[in-house]
This record gives structure tokens, C-alpha cells and sequence, in this order.
């Protein structure tokens, strides 16, 4: 008989994401706001931070992004806590979760503040379970609802979470704020379909490393993000997303009844609300914002991201029913820096019109320089299909797939 096929390369296990104690007290400076740390140990990897931007090249006609401050990021991911829920079991076992839902029939509805706790090692990656579950089914969807039903997840740090650290089914009046998500297999925060929109606010969260479990199935690939919005939520500001070996962000535009170009008169975003996608495969994927075909001329409106260093795309959309409107982005240093595909629904309408508003698109700077031999490797998805060893590579990113080949490195 023929030999067996060769096993499926395993998924990226780690990023350039790195981890230290703190050797001292951090110094802070009042005078230029910035803090010292004293590590335990030498960096292995060069981290950056500058202003790729110069304000004398931009003058006159970049009014939105004048500079363009980028920079590594530092958060703590352990330690600040005297309430730590754990699992001691490896990462494929059991594992617990701690879920806030309500029943079917709405009976019973929970609800929970929940503020500076450590999960560590929670979830369960055989039950597909999140470390943090807000689960809310059939009627008991409607009474959380109501304003006395709110709860909130705030400074709270998710380490190694084995299915995802946070997810919010049926969930309707929700703050997620100001969380440390460090080295989660599947999802830092996944807000799923179900869940109602404008009461859910989302905002000064920071995901570390979100990887791809080393069992997960490769059967069929599931896609998936630091942070994964399925829904329209009332506010989506001021997040991080560093080293996803998928999509940092994934999520559902806002969906308007006409396109414009040039400015809409909205509020122009402050740096501090505006999300980062840094270090990923992708940087900001938007899914397909309708399925129905009267509204094939709605726009779908996606705003406020800077998304750099990733290495297919920084800012993808995959067979968009709608017109699209881009607003207020910054891309630098992507492998491609903007890559939209249209699927319209009447067979003979290639109609489609992108309109952008406050966007900059820079190829390679000053954050590319010198660059650690790893961040040249090329990351790029390929095309579905087969189920081979390589087309399982092509699908998690475990090889070079760009459609621009091996010979480009910013597009």
C-alpha cells in the first residue's frame, strides 16, 4: 500500500510576542508621562516605536493623520490580582468555565461585575467552552434587556485561555473594558450574532498572541479573531489586537441606507478611541454586512483602525453584498495594505463603489527597518480546498501563499 500522507504542518505556536517579570518597581516620569520598567531578562526581539509619519511630508493635505505614532505594546498580564480563578490541567484536558446566562424561558436571568480577577488556564477546549461565558437563550435574551440586567467585565486579565477567553451569546447590556488577554487559543473576545447591538460596548482591551489550539480540527479550518464581532455593538474603541495568527479584528459594519464620500459631519475619532491591529495574519476583516437583495445599494461603513505589520492584509472585506464606505484608517507595513472583494447579488450588477474618507496607506517605514529575519517570513492565506498537507498550510497561515508571490513584500 501506499505510505500514509505526511501530517499537517502544526499552526504558528508562538508569536514574537515575549514575556518577562518585572525585576523593579516601575519609574514613572511626570514630566514626559512615560514609565521605566526594569526587566528580568535582555529582549530577544527588536520592538518598535516611532512616528513613521513626518509632519512636513503630510502638511496641507493629511489633516486626520498629521503623525502616525506606533509602537510595540506593554501590558501586565499577571500579578495585579488577589482573586485568581485557575486550572491546573494541561491545555487539552477539562479545563472549568464560569458562565452568566439565564433559561429558555426566561425565568431565571443572571447577571455579574466582574473586576480584577486573573483567569488563568480556564476554558474548555473539548467542549468548546470560553473561559467566561455570558449565555443568554430563548426568552431569557429579552429580559437582559432591561437596564437591571447589566453587567460588566473591567480590568480583568485572561492568561492561556483554552477555548476562547470571553464570549457573549444573546448578551444585550454588557461592558467589556480595560482586559488583558494574553495567549489565548481561539478568541479574546467573541460576540456572537445573537446578541443585541447597541447596549454592548467594547473598549480599552489589549489581546496578546491568539493562536490557532494545536488540536484544533484541520478537517475544516475555522476562521477566527483576537476580537470577533459578529454583530453591530454600540461601541468598538480604543482596542489592541497584537499577534493573532488570524484576524486581529473581525467585524460587522455598521450598515447606512446611502454611501457619501468626503466628510459625513460625524466626530472626528481621538487617537485614544481608535482600535490597532498589529503583528496578525489580518488586521481588520469585515464581514458581509446583508444577504438581501434590496439592499444591494446600503453601505456598509467600517471606521477608526490603524493596522500595521500584518502579514496578508490590513484591511480585508471577502465577498461584500453592499457598497462600502472607509473611514478614518491608517495602514503601514502590510504585506498588502487594502483588499476588498464584492459579491453582488444580481448577477449582472458590478455596480459596487468604495468610498474612503481620512485614509493613509504607507508601504514600508521606518517600523520595517532592521527587522528581526522572522518578521520577513511571509504569512499569506492561500485558497481552501484539498485538505493536503499543504492546502492545511495555506489555510493557517503556516507557509507563503501571497498572491503577489514570494518577490513582494508591501503591495
Amino acid at each position: 500500500p501506499p505510505p500514509p500522507p505526511p501530517p499537517p504542518p502544526p499552526p504558528p505556536a508562538t508569536t514574537q510576542t515575549e514575556d518577562f517579570a518585572l525585576a523593579a518597581a516601575p519609574v514613572y516620569d511626570p514630566a514626559s508621562g512615560t514609565s521605566t520598567l526594569q526587566l528580568d531578562a535582555p529582549l530577544a526581539h527588536a520592538h518598535f516605536s516611532g512616528n513613521v509619519l513626518d509632519d512636513a511630508s503630510s502638511a496641507g493635505y493629511n489633516t486626520h493623520w498629521p503623525s502616525l505614532e506606533l509602537s510595540a505594546t506593554v501590558a501586565l498580564v499577571g500579578g495585579w490580582s488577589n482573586v485568581v480563578i485557575r486550572t491546573a490541567e494541561a491545555e487539552s484536558a477539562h479545563g472549568g468555565v464560569v458562565t452568566i446566562g439565564g433559561s429558555r424561558d426566561g425565568a431565571w436571568v443572571g447577571r455579574a461585575n466582574i473586576t480584577d480577577i486573573e483567569f488563568e488556564r480556564m476554558g474548555k477546549f473539548a467542549y468548546q467552552q470560553p473561559a467566561l461565558h455570558f449565555h443568554y437563550p430563548g426568552q431569557s435574551k429579552r429580559e437582559a434587556e432591561k437596564a437591571e440586567f447589566a453587567s460588566a467585565v473591567t480590568r480583568c486579565v485572561f492568561g492561556r485561555s483554552q477555548a476562547g477567553a470571553v464570549q457573549i451569546d444573546g448578551g444585550s447590556s454588557l461592558l467589556v473594558a480595560d482586559n488583558v488577554f494574553h495567549r489565548t487559543y481561539r478568541t479574546a473576545l467573541w460576540v456572537g450574532k445573537d446578541s443585541a447591538g447597541e447596549g454592548v460596548r467594547v473598549v480599552r482591551n489589549a489581546a496578546l498572541e491568539t493562536l490557532r489550539h494545536p488540536e484544533e480540527s484541520t478537517s475544516w479550518v475555522r476562521p477566527f479573531a483576537a476580537f470577533l464581532i459578529e454583530s453591530r455593538i454600540g461601541a468598538l474603541e480604543g482596542n489592541v489586537a497584537v499577534g493573532s495568527t488570524d484576524a486581529a479584528f473581525t467585524v460587522r459594519p455598521e450598515l447606512e441606507r446611502r454611501c457619501e464620500g468626503g466628510d459625513d459631519g460625524s466626530e472626528r475619532l481621538e487617537p485614544s478611541r481608535v482600535n490597532e491591529a498589529t503583528a496578525s495574519v489580518v488586521g481588520v476583516f469585515v464581514l458581509r454586512a446583508d444577504n438581501r437583495r434590496w439592499q444591494s445599494s446600503y453601505c456598509a461603513t467600517v471606521k477608526g483602525f490603524v493596522a500595521w505589520k500584518n502579514a496578508h492584509v490590513g484591511l480585508l472585506t471577502v465577498d461584500q453584498s453592499v457598497l462600502m464606505r472607509v473611514d478614518s484608517f491608517a495602514l503601514a507595513d502590510n504585506h498588502i495594505g487594502v483588499s476588498l472583494n464584492f459579491h453582488r447579488p444580481e448577477t449582472d450588477d458590478m455596480a459596487h463603489r468604495v468610498y474612503y474618507h481620512n485614509i493613509t496607506v504607507l508601504g514600508a517605514t521606518a517600523a520595517s527597518d532592521g527587522c528581526d529575519p522572522a518578521s520577513d517570513e511571509c504569512r499569506a492565506i492561500g485558497d481552501f480546498g484539498g485538505g493536503s498537507a499543504a492546502d492545511i498550510a495555506k489555510t493557517i497561515g503556516a507557509s507563503c501563499n501571497s498572491v503577489l508571490g514570494t518577490t513582494v513584500w508591501r503591495a
